[in-house]
């Protein structure tokens, strides 16, 4: 039989390796990094993991309604000089289908396709109902597409992935033989029409099939 201090010795480890239990409340304040929240049958000192299913239900928080850093220049960071910011404020679906670099004199995303895997960039942006128009610069070789989706169904079970719905889709096609010659980037303007207020995925994305590979920065949006 463990001693008491053996016991105690493990707690630590056996801790962090001990899966949560997955349990519902509501956050009742957000302050800083400090989040606080009420969940039945939790105590305090309990280990638990948060997964906030929608900002604007949960917290009252609504996303921006403009790309930050659309144009993924490396910036220093505010409280950290040697950290650069570049797709920060981006998300993606598959890490090594996306990068940031320099392509023609522009700091600039691209996305590259991985066999197997979904190859996707999209920030999410707050809407108010009606038209909007997603512009930006690309150079591509082959065919890629910007969307415009929604999240539904966001009363999911906790860890469940979001039904999304396309509000809008659109094609861009090039030659599969280089990026466009030159150094001039082609200019995309992506006019669509949101049926209500929300949170919506605005972006593009490419598929092993079609894509070889898309650049592309400068990303705004008129509201």
């Amino acid at each position: 039989m463990k001693s008491l201090v053996q016991t105690l010795a493990e707690l630590p480890s056996a801790l962090t390796q001990a899966p949560p239990l997955p349990v519902r409340g509501r956050v009742t304040q957000v302050l800083g990094t400090i989040i606080k929240a009420i969940v039945p049958g939790v105590r305090m000192g309990e280990r638990c993991a948060l997964r906030i299913l929608n900002l604007e239900n949960d917290l009252g928080i609504k996303s921006p309604s403009q790309f930050e850093r659309g144009d993924f220049l490396r910036r220093p960071a505010e409280r950290n000089p040697d950290w650069r910011l570049g797709l920060s404020g981006w998300s993606y679906t598959t890490r090594e289908a996306v990068d940031q670099i320099i392509f023609y004199g522009k700091a600039c995303a691209v996305l590259t396709p991985v066999r197997g895997k979904v190859c996707d960039l999209w920030q999410g942006l707050y809407l108010t109902a009606g038209s909007h128009t997603m512009r930006f610069s690309y150079k591509a070789s082959g065919r890629f597409t910007a969307f415009i989706r929604r999240a539904e169904d966001l009363t999911r079970p906790t860890g469940a992935s979001p039904t999304l719905t396309t509000i809008h889709e659109e094609a861009f096609t090039c030659g599969f033989d280089g990026y466009l010659p030159g150094r001039d980037w082609q200019t995309a303007e992506v006019t669509f029409t949101v049926p209500e207020d929300g949170l919506y995925q605005l972006g593009i994305a490419g598929t092993l099939r079609d894509t070889i590979g898309v650049y592309a920065t400068d990303f705004s949006l008129d509201n």
